[in-house]
């Protein structure tokens, strides 16, 4: 939901688990997957996975280790866990490339994401 707001995409954002990808119309488009349901890489080219993750749109993928060996090198990972309270979330961002470095410059001079 953060990232459609960001993308100025007006619809509610919803989790794509029965309907495997979900797609969205903003600024850039925004396509969600969650490959939590497929068994298979086979089952992954069937929804067409490379047409999401080569777009020129914004590419979100829930369980991303069951399509590590597809993926390209230069992504940005967000792995959330849960924090000291019920209410917080730790994110820790990984990755490399071009967007990541962006992404890293301009979170350190957002104060909302520092400790």
């Amino acid at each position: 939901k953060f990232i459609g707001k960001h993308l100025n995409i007006e619809e509610t954002i919803t989790s794509p688990t029965f309907s495997i990808v979900k797609e969205y119309e903003g600024d850039l488009k925004f396509y969600h997957m969650d490959a939590y349901r497929l068994l298979s890489l086979d089952e992954a080219y069937e929804v067409d996975v490379e047409r999401y993750i080569y777009s020129d749109g914004v590419f979100v993928l829930e369980w991303a280790e069951k399509l590590k060996e597809i993926l390209p090198e230069n992504i940005v990972s967000l792995t959330l866990k849960s924090g000291s309270d019920i209410n917080q979330r730790e994110v820790i961002m990984s990755g490399k490339g071009k967007i990541f470095d962006c992404l890293v410059r301009g979170l350190k001079d957002n104060d909302c994401f520092r400790n």
